[in-house]
């Protein structure tokens, strides 16, 4: 096997760094996999496009009936000359694709006209339909049909995140190799006046965001007839630079691709909405009252300039099946103690007690590093009372059994060496991510990382080898700002999200990495929740939040992102681990008791104390749970939270006084209501042992310490 590019393992010695004790797990290395050739089959190269009076090349392609996208224009007859989609992508497009173009030809094709007429357009489809082929083959029959009597568009610019320029290059290399590049790829400001002078041979400019903004008196010179926005969720802020820098461009087309339009809140949807389509939706204030006054009419003009298909809606019978899990793994006895010490501790200062919080969840040796450091800078630094709670019976060292989150990681990478297959770890924070780098290395993983340090020229290198390399033995860990968006990581078939993000839609990004187009594997996600601490609420919350994305099919004022109450900090500094196997399944008021049973299959068993003794078989021969096939600097997002958090956290409550109890019971409703979510899930305690080890076996983790680690898990199977 070639040497590893950079952010791979070197030796042993450079591994026992930062402090961490030597993990003391081994594990016997089998035999690594083949190599596997890439399954993508390049395109067949077809005409320029039929649009343009190109003939096919090939008897092949002759056989391929054109993809017409004014063919009501041509039945009404308001003109002659068909635009078609060329047959380089006409032939692999599947259905839900050829609608996408359909819908982005018709929108750009009118322009979108400085009061609002005309066609911006949002195409939000989840990660992996395809947004980037589906742009790709509409604009550019835009700007082929410039060579007939349309005289739709010359130029078109593509701005994307800086991690995604090399991603757009390896796509339009991908779709015209053996014929002339048609984009120039700007990394400098000389590129820019590179493509001034080629336009009519190469029509797109790609180009990062933050060099778009640094020389964007050279982009408003060539007057472009396109925009594409990449991950246009960038521009939810109203008032944002980004924001208003693009729109002094006054590019009449304008394009957002994102797999999460909605994220927080209506301000940032509206954002997005009057950036493709100004003036349309009205004001921020008119916006919200059309939301409460006019829903139906809303959603009308919602769905003429947004288009979003979830995996659920489309055809995905190409992709294997995949399977998510949310593990709940039990707190070390260090992490319990200091987590009671922060609670006690609570002051003003939320955010950097919800900061240190997060810290623990992962390993305490974070947080006791973290408060030295600020202790050293400043001996009054007003967290330094804090480390008090590191005292001799518990100060950490950075053994692996000192949380207990990385005590199931371990087992968790052992069992999927011996199962052949690769894995990709993914945390928020630097820290986080050298720690799993150095246990990883002491066990013998050879190590990829994509981080915010990671240089743009080498994540592409990174990405390729890890994908062409399928070997059991490497470990791809990822940043989930710097590598969450854009990745094809389908070398590996197994995702472990060590901790959360806030925002569910920065989540749901980097889970994406594995389940996509070229992969041929089943593949398995785990989530890891360290058991009755914020991990729990920040789930609870995301589950909460995730509900915003229903906002087109049924808009409600006041359905906005809650604000941080006392009582919110008080419910998300109170450690309940040692209370429960789940708090979240407390919450839910679930009657499955973890047996694994969806409340429908329970609800036809006659007898209840069949649903414990039979579980394991029902669930097997439902055929719900598949055999194994064998075969940046960026740190989480806390300063989101200012807006959110109070002053001060009020002193315990009382017992609510009886004029307060039906508030309080219908408070508890709309918990219940708000995690409904979680009833598409199976709910497994170990308490179930049949039933436990079942699911166990199936998930890839027989050979985990299930007594000592795990507490409760959720589960759902998605294939389609």
């Amino acid at each position: 096997m070639p040497p590893m590019t950079p952010g791979n393992s070197e030796n042993v010695e450079n591994r026992k760094r930062g402090g961490f004790s030597s993990p003391f797990l081994g594990i016997e290395l089998p035999k690594p996999l083949s190599k596997r050739s890439a399954t993508f089959v390049p395109p067949l190269i077809g005409s320029e496009s039929s649009s343009s009076g190109g003939s096919s090349s090939s008897t092949i392609q002759e056989k391929i009936p054109p993809f017409i996208l004014n063919e009501q224009d041509i039945l009404d007859r308001k003109t002659t000359s068909a635009v078609t989609v060329d047959t380089r992508f006409a032939r692999h497009l599947r259905p839900h694709q050829k609608s996408g173009i359909q819908f982005i030809f018709d929108r750009l094709r009118r322009g979108s006209g400085k009061n609002g007429g005309g066609g911006g357009a949002i195409l939000a489809d989840d990660m992996g339909l395809g947004k980037s082929l589906q742009t790709m083959a509409a604009t550019w029959a835009l700007l082929k049909g410039s060579k007939t009597a349309q005289q739709l568009a010359n130029s078109c610019l593509i701005i994307v995140p800086s991690s995604l320029v090399n991603n757009w290059k390896a796509e339009f290399d991908k779709w015209w190799r053996l014929m002339r590049f048609p984009a120039v790829i700007a990394l400098t400001a000389n590129d820019i006046t590179t493509y001034q002078s080629t336009i009519k041979l190469m029509p797109y400019l790609v180009i990062s965001y933050d060099l778009a903004q640094r020389h964007v008196e050279k982009l408003k010179i060539i007057r472009f007839d396109v925009m594409v926005c990449d991950e246009g969720h960038k521009l939810k802020n109203l008032d944002g630079k980004l924001r208003k820098t693009l729109l002094s461009l006054e590019i009449p087309r304008r394009l957002i691709l994102t797999g999460t339009p909605m994220q927080n809140d209506f301000e940032e949807f509206y954002s997005l909405l009057d950036f493709v389509r100004p003036s349309v939706f009205g004001s921020i204030v008119e916006f919200r009252k059309m939301c409460s006054d006019r829903p139906e009419q809303l959603n009308e003009l919602i769905d003429e300039c947004m288009l979003r298909r979830t995996a659920a809606d489309v055809d995905l019978k190409h992709l294997p099946e995949k399977h998510e899990y949310i593990l709940f793994c039990a707190a070390s006895p260090i992490q319990k103690h200091v987590h009671s010490e922060i609670c006690d501790y609570m002051t003003g200062d939320a955010l950097s007690l919800i900061f240190f919080a997060r810290q623990l969840a992962n390993h305490p040796k974070l947080l006791l590093d973290n408060l030295r450091e600020k202790t050293e800078k400043s001996k009054a630094h007003k967290h330094s009372p804090l480390l008090l709670a590191f005292d001799g019976a518990h100060m950490p060292r950075g053994g692996v059994k000192e949380s207990g989150k990385l005590t199931a990681l371990v087992d968790m990478i052992k069992c999927f060496r011996l199962l052949q297959e690769c894995t990709v770890i993914v945390s928020n924070y630097i820290e986080t991510l050298d720690m799993i780098q150095q246990l990883c290395e002491y066990l013998n993983f050879k190590v990829l990382r994509l981080d915010g340090k990671t240089q743009v020229p080498d994540r592409q290198k990174l990405v390729r080898t890890f994908n062409d390399h399928r070997d059991p033995s490497n470990i791809f860990l990822l940043s989930t700002k710097a590598g969450g968006v854009g990745l094809n990581l389908i070398g590996a078939s197994r995702l472990v999200l060590f901790d959360s993000d806030w925002n569910p839609a920065n989540d749901q990004q980097a889970m994406a990495r594995i389940w996509r187009d070229g992969q041929v594997r089943p593949c398995h996600i785990y989530r890891l929740i360290t058991t009755g601490t914020i991990e729990e609420k920040m789930l609870q919350r995301q589950i909460k939040k995730t509900g915003l994305g229903c906002v087109i099919d049924a808009i409600e004022v006041g359905d906005t992102i809650a604000t941080f109450t006392d009582e919110d900090l008080k419910d998300i500094f109170t450690f309940t681990g040692s209370a429960t196997e789940c708090n979240t399944h407390d919450l839910c008021e679930c009657p499955c008791d973890g047996c694994g049973m969806l409340e429908n299959e329970m609800d036809e068993e006659d007898d209840g104390d069949d649903v414990v003794e039979n579980d394991a078989e029902k669930i097997d021969k439902s055929g719900k749970i598949d055999k194994i096939d064998s075969d940046d600097d960026e740190e989480a997002d806390d300063e989101e939270l200012e807006a959110d958090v109070t002053d001060e956290v009020v002193e315990d409550s009382q017992e609510p006084p009886e004029a307060t109890k039906p508030a309080v019971a219908a408070a508890g409703l709309r918990t219940i209501a708000s995690l409904a979510e979680l009833s598409r899930w199976r709910h497994f305690s170990p308490r179930h042992a049949d039933t436990w080890h079942h699911f166990m076996t199936n998930a890839g983790l027989s050979q985990v310490d299930t007594d000592v680690e795990l507490t409760f898990a959720f589960y759902q199977e998605s294939q389609y």
